[in-house]
């Protein structure tokens, strides 16, 4: 979900231009209000000359996304890699990564889940050093294994769970930010 709507945020596409809603049975219904707004929608929309690159150590994951990709957004340049995050391999340095770790919930050990948080935080360092990462996780304890400084947080909810979704800026490793350093405009936060 991430990946698609990541694209469609770059593109400025709108979400469900081309599906039926149900108000458009009802009685006071405008045709041409909502065609011309389509229209307006569908001409803001940009070419994004940005790739969006989408890991995760499940090939079935993977396949099942690569399938979304193909029905529905066959003309974006959304890439994906079956393969665990320590072996990312990419550079995207200024980039935004977005993860969705397990939570412990459902599936993971608590030490596993301490030791996948510390990774993401490390190969953030490696892969977007300059950038920023965003982690959306119910495990506040193990989302302090990132050993990163959250700018930002977020309380969202998945279901019935509360998460927090926490943005930091991505520093080489040993990099320290200065007093008073912002890496971020105005328009970005």
């Amino acid at each position: 979900t991430f990946l698609f709507e990541g694209w469609m945020l770059m593109a400025r596409r709108a979400p469900n231009l081309d599906r039926g809603f149900a108000f458009e049975h009802w009685l006071d219904y405008d045709a041409e209000v909502h065609a011309a707004q389509r229209v307006h929608l569908r001409e803001r929309e940009v070419r994004c000359d940005k790739p969006v690159l989408g890991w995760d150590k499940d090939a079935a994951v993977i396949e099942q996304a690569r399938s979304i990709k193909e029905a529905f957004f066959a003309e974006a340049d959304i890439r994906f890699t079956a393969e665990p995050l320590q072996q990312m391999a990419v550079d995207c340095a200024g980039g935004l990564m977005v993860a969705n770790p397990p939570y412990g919930e459902r599936m993971g050990r608590e030490e596993d889940l301490g030791l996948l948080y510390r990774e993401l935080g490390e190969v953030s360092k490696r892969v977007a050093r300059g950038g920023r990462l965003l982690v959306f996780t119910t495990n506040r304890k193990a989302a302090r294994q990132i050993r990163m400084t959250a700018d930002r947080t977020w309380t969202l909810f998945n279901g019935a769970l509360e998460g927090v979704l926490y943005r930091y800026p991505i520093r080489a490793a040993g990099e320290i930010q200065r007093q008073g350093e912002d890496s971020y405009s105005a328009e970005e936060t």
